[in-house]
């Protein structure tokens, strides 16, 4: 039986173990990716350790949730909202257990597998973490009784998978760009996989045997799957263990995040006379989500110097606290709300890079069910997709015109790109 206390202190080791390894992650992901996955994995993971040091936590539920979303507001790129969701799902399988035996922490995992892959919409064979995740949990699941040997044999499984994806063609990511010149080189992500199920071997073999300590509630519908189901590895939405999306987690993690509404519905924000408006008829407003802060800054000004006619209410998500570059999917939650709020209509969210998408859908899943279900995450090109949904929202478009103007906003670009030859 894994107590509270010991997953706190697979936390702490795992902190321990990606900074003792920060430098060997920057390096694999300096050659496949943006340098970065060292020194942001132990960023997100020393904030975990401090949320611990200034938290008490009674149950898996509320610990894993903590780590989850500490991570989220806290790691840049694409490793902040995987292994979010990863912490978040797995405590959302387990919520009201003060404790894991070996196939509750198996069906855990599984939960939170199955975030990565929906999250990262990714699967095996793609070079990426989910190849140590995959194998580590086939190998946890196999003899789940035997916490120590489970989970020994997880961390051989992780290491071997994270080994595995070297010969490995990138199909997913930011490695992916590189094609065949990802060949020959490990993935950061299934690197620092391996780590924390090293950390986890460890833990498990030094803590203490005893008597399952669950609450009533953890064998209520919507608890992963029993280990002794064999996980899939398609990463499709709705595999077994996959915790809720938007509308179901959603009012939960949205009261931490700071994202829940305060009171009220703010579909029927006060209008100025003080009746109440239907939100679908108020003016849509604009969440930008950026890498970085100066560039979605940047954008804004540009836009509404184009379109200076009309005014419409904006809220940038952008960068880290410590002003690197990163995105953070409690922060976009928080610019939804806030938004929703003032406009009383829907909220358009357009994002960056790729890595900006994940923490927009995380933040997202984070909000009430009424403000999600007036919300729309737009594919559009950034800065193109700014400059016609501003003006389509601008006039009193609803949502649905807002999103349509911002998907076809690069087609006058691409028809006179497309017109042209080499050398005109």
């Amino acid at each position: 039986m894994l107590t509270i206390r010991d997953l706190e202190a697979w936390l702490r080791r795992s902190a321990e173990l990606v900074g003792e390894h920060a430098d060997e992650l920057t390096a694999l992901d300096a050659a496949i990716g943006d340098a970065d996955h060292g020194a942001n994995m132990k960023r997100g993971m020393t904030a975990v350790v401090s949320a611990l040091d200034a938290g008490s936590f009674e149950t898996v539920g509320t610990l894993l949730k903590k780590t989850g979303m500490t991570l989220v507001s806290t790691v840049g790129g694409a490793s902040g909202p995987l292994y979010g969701t990863f912490f978040m799902r797995m405590g959302a399988a387990q919520a009201s257990a003060t404790g894991l035996d070996g196939p509750a922490l198996a069906g855990a995992v599984e939960a939170g597998v199955a975030g990565i892959a929906s999250r990262g919409r990714a699967s095996a064979g793609e070079k990426t973490m989910l190849d140590a995740w995959y194998p580590a949990l086939r190998a946890l699941a196999a003899d789940p009784q035997d916490l120590a040997a489970a989970t020994a044999a997880a961390a051989a499984a992780a290491a071997d998978g994270r080994d595995a994806t070297t010969p490995m063609m990138a199909t997913k990511g930011r490695a992916s760009y590189l094609a065949e010149r990802s060949i020959g080189h490990t993935d950061p992500g299934a690197a620092s996989t391996a780590l924390i199920l090293q950390a986890l071997a460890e833990v498990a073999r030094e803590a203490g045997a005893g008597e399952p300590q669950l609450a009533p509630e953890a064998a209520e519908p919507g608890q992963a799957t029993q280990a002794s189901a064999q996980p899939t590895e398609s990463g499709q939405p709705g595999q077994p263990g996959q915790a809720a999306r938007a509308g179901g987690q959603a009012a939960e993690d949205a009261e931490d995040s700071g994202a829940a509404e305060d009171a009220g519905d703010p579909g029927r924000a006060d209008m100025p006379d003080g009746s109440h408006g239907d939100a679908q008829s108020r003016q849509v407003g604009l969440v930008l989500v950026s890498h970085s802060r100066a560039l979605a800054q940047a954008a804004l000004e540009m836009t509404r110097r184009l379109v200076g006619s009309v005014e419409v209410t904006v809220e940038i998500a952008a960068g880290l606290p410590d002003g690197g570059l990163g995105t953070d999917g409690a922060a976009v939650a928080r610019a939804v709300t806030a938004v929703a709020s003032s406009s009383g209509g829907g909220v358009l969210v357009l994002t960056d890079l790729g890595s900006g998408v994940m923490s927009a859908e995380a933040g997202i899943e984070r909000l009430t069910p009424e403000t999600a279900s007036r919300t729309r995450l737009s594919g559009a090109p950034f800065l193109e997709g700014l400059v016609g949904a501003y003006a389509a929202a601008g006039i009193g478009r609803d949502l649905e015109a807002v999103a349509a103007e911002a998907s076809s906003s690069a087609s006058a670009k691409e028809a006179q790109v497309g017109g042209r030859t080499a050398g005109v």
